[in-house]
């Protein structure tokens, strides 16, 4: 159930991401992004859950909800996207969904 995700180190300064002029500590965008989410599919999603969903554990997930730690990948990511227009950040999400959803046919 790992997914590309797996790979993400963490590291333990309290960075933040400036997206489009706003400066947003990673913690808050996961929460922002959980919350997005449950409001998407119509339903509460717990926080094991979502850690399933990433391939992370339960500890990693709330670590990172808490602003213990945070995932270095995940800010590399948003710094790239944050730079991009909103079709290419689509095009990139779309072509992520689909080779996810290839692999997870093959396992």
């Amino acid at each position: 159930m790992y997914t590309s995700l797996l790979y993400l180190k963490t590291f333990r300064y309290n960075t933040s991401i400036d997206i489009k002029g706003i400066n947003m500590k990673l913690s808050q965008i996961l929460k922002k992004t959980h919350t997005l989410i449950e409001s998407k599919e119509i339903q509460n999603i717990s926080q094991q859950e979502m850690a399933n969903r990433l391939g992370v554990s339960l500890r990693t997930y709330t670590e990172w909800l808490r602003d213990v730690n945070q995932p270095l990948a995940m800010k590399a990511i948003l710094d790239m996207l944050s730079q991009l227009n909103d079709d290419d950040i689509v095009r990139i999400v779309r072509t992520w969904e689909a080779r996810k959803s290839i692999s997870n046919v093959a396992e």
